[in-house]
Formats: structure tokens, sequence, C-alpha cells
């Protein structure tokens, strides 16, 4: 629904949104709406800025990116699209010697965190390691001197 301080504020751009024939008045993206807020997105504008270009409030382009899923979607794939040619350049940047780039990319794109070891999905092999029970000095000396097949349960040292 529209606020009054949308409809003071803001006329909307009748190239992008048109008014809905509803009691209470909706925003409705056209297509060229929709295909503006993807360019814009793109861009690196944020919502208020995209708002801002089409006219209405940061609180009605919220209402509109809810009631129009393809809103959402727009605002979506331009910031994708942007990511992905954000991630070029710095992958490019990387690739020729730019360690800080390296960095960036490492965390912000693999999510790898300083001091820890990358996941390369591989299983982890669990160690396990009993200590043997307190003893004294004597009965260490004759596990030490024990032969190994006595320690393991017997059987001669050639079987």
């Amino acid at each position: 629904m529209l606020h009054k301080s949308d409809m003071a504020e803001r006329t909307p751009n009748s190239r992008y949104i048109a008014l809905a024939p509803v009691p209470g008045s909706h925003y409705v993206a056209k297509p060229a709406g929709v295909a503006v807020v993807e360019r814009l997105a793109r861009e690196g504008k944020g919502l208020i800025s995209i708002a801002k270009a089409l006219g209405i409030s940061k609180d009605g382009f919220r209402e509109l990116r809810k009631r129009q899923p393809e809103v959402q979607e727009a605002v979506d794939r331009g910031h994708a699209e942007l990511g992905d040619e954000l991630t070029d350049i710095f992958l490019e940047q990387a690739r020729n010697g730019n360690t800080v780039a390296a960095i960036y990319l490492s965390k912000a794109r693999l999510g790898w965190i300083e001091g820890k070891a990358p996941d390369a999905g591989q299983t982890n092999v669990q160690v396990n390691i009993n200590m043997p029970p307190n003893m004294t000095d004597e009965q260490f000396a004759v596990l030490v001197d024990a032969p190994v097949t006595k320690l393991i349960g017997g059987g001669n040292a050639g079987d």
C-alpha cells in the first residue's frame, strides 16, 4: 500500500512504474522497470538509488519487491552479474601477481580463513592415542624390556 510520504515526496516514473487499479493503489513495475532495476543493480547502485530512479521511496520499493518477485529477481541477477565481473577483475589481478587480490578472493569467494587450512573436500582421518595408566618406574622398565609378542597377546615372534 502506498504511504502518504510516497505520494508527497515522489512521483513514480511512468516509464517504469504504474499504479495498480485497486483501492489503496500499489506500485506495479512495468517490463522496462524490471530491466532498469537489473541494469542499476549490475552497475552497483544501492536499493535506495534504484528506488529513486523508479521515482518511488525505499519503502515503496521494498513493498514492490515483495509483491513482484521478478523485481527482486532482477536485483539479484544484477548483483550476481556485478559480483561475477568483480571476481573476474580480481582473478586477473591475482593471476598477474597481485597478492592482495589473491588473498581477497580466497576469503570472499572461497570462504578461506587466516590460520585455518582450506577444506579440500577430503575426509579427515581420526587418530586415537590411548595413554597407559600411571605406572611406577619399575612397571615401565618391565614394559619396555618385555618382548613384543608378550605385549600383543602372546605367540612366537616368527608367527
